[in-house]
This record gives C-alpha cells, structure tokens and sequence, in this order.
C-alpha cells in the first residue's frame, strides 16, 4: 500500500517560471533540429507554444508542426462535428487531454473534454462542460481542471468515465489544476474578497485549503502544481 507524504508549499515567482517555459521550448527546438531528418517549421500562426512534454520526449503545442524527412507527423484530428480543439497536458502513455469548442444551436458553441489516445483518435466527453483554465491528466489517465457549471467555475475530476464535480472548497469558484500519480489534486480555491488559496484533495475524499506563506496574499490558478512527492509548488 503505498502512503501519501506531507505535502510541501514550494512558492516560486512568475518571472522564473516564464523563463523555464522560455528555456523548454528552446531545448525542444533544438534536440528535434540536431537530429537528422527532422525538423520544426512554423505554421501560419501568430503563436508559437509549447505546451507540455511527457517523459519519452513527446511535445504537444501549437503553432508548430513537426517533420520527419519533409512529411508532417505530428498533426492531430479535430473532433468531428467540432469548428476548433486545443491542447493541454500529456501522460506517459501518450494520451492528450484538451477541449473542442462544438455547437449547441446556431449561434452558441461550448468547450468540451476531449482526449486524443496514443494512436490521435480523438474522443469527447460532452458531459464534461469545461471554463477557462488548465487541464492535467495522469498516468492512470484522470483528468482535472475547471467546469462550466453555469454560474461560478467549479473544480472537477474525470476519473473512469465518470465526472466528479469537486465544489469549491469553501470559496466561491475552484479550479483544479494539477493531479499527481497518487491521485492528490491541487488547484485554487477563491474567496469573496477574489483572493485565491491553494486546495489539496486526496483520493479519499479529504481536502484542506494550505496557507500562503508570509507575504502572499494570492496565487495564481495555473502555476499551482503537484509532483508525485507531494511537493506543491
């Protein structure tokens, strides 16, 4: 049985964790460039982004595609029925979770769960309905981030097939952000006075809001993550 260790609040400041994304996308570019045959060539975009990689070196993001030998490899199918679809975290295996805005009548569109499997066959959850926000996935392919409830945003787990709306942790929106091997969820919780806090949720259903350290009176949804440690930075 395997026990879950004391969680660590690691503060980290924003403009270091810009440069490591910076740095990652640079490293991506030239490890692919270096090796013979391949290659990254920009889109027709105005953004160019990296947006996650997994242990074996596989890079989702936008705004480049990958070639091997002058053919693209890398492009991914968008959900059919859908008008667009984007990407946000992959597991070692080699699933990618994202969304894809589909239409609900002719003038109004949502943004729906989406994963995309090892072989990009694309598969959408229309239950999950999903609010702006990150989205990770772990290796046992459980997915977190922020649902649309209609009113204020929720946080919520998309464990095997079925949706867990995870409430707000005494605030009055959540947005979980991160979900570790273990099953610990991270994410914000914010209040009345719009401050947010970090929440931790264990796989048994407990939850505490972690203290800021001295000199922070907020944080920042998407930069709260957890690390198989329990370290959350």
């Amino acid at each position: 049985m395997r026990t879950l260790k004391r969680l660590t609040l690691l503060p980290i400041v924003g403009v270091a964790a810009l440069a490591a994304s910076a740095f990652l996308a640079g490293a991506v570019a030239s490890a692919a460039t270096a090796t013979p045959g391949w290659s990254l060539e920009p889109l027709p975009s105005p953004l160019v982004t990296a947006l996650d990689v997994n242990n074996s070196g596989t890079v989702i993001g936008i705004g480049l595609k990958i070639v091997k030998n002058g053919t693209a490899v890398s492009s991914l199918p968008v959900l059919p029925g859908a008008t667009s679809s984007s990407l946000a975290a992959i597991n070692d295996a080699g699933v990618i979770v994202g969304t894809s805005r589909v239409a609900v009548d002719a003038a109004t569109t949502k943004s729906v769960l989406t994963l995309w499997t090892s072989t990009g066959v694309a598969q959408s959850t229309p239950a999950v309905v999903t609010a702006p926000g990150p989205l990770d996935i772990n290796e046992s392919g459980q997915v977190v981030g922020t649902l649309d409830t209609g009113a204020q945003p929720h946080a919520f787990l998309w464990s095997q097939g079925q949706l867990v709306d995870l409430g707000t942790f005494g605030g009055v929106r959540s947005a979980a952000t991160s979900i570790n091997d273990l099953g610990v969820i991270v994410g914000t919780t914010t209040d009345s006075n719009n401050l947010s806090h970090v929440f931790v949720r264990y796989p048994d259903g407990s939850s505490h809001v972690i203290g800021l350290p001295p000199g922070f009176t907020s944080v920042i949804a998407g930069l709260v993550k957890v690390n198989n440690a329990g370290q959350v930075i």
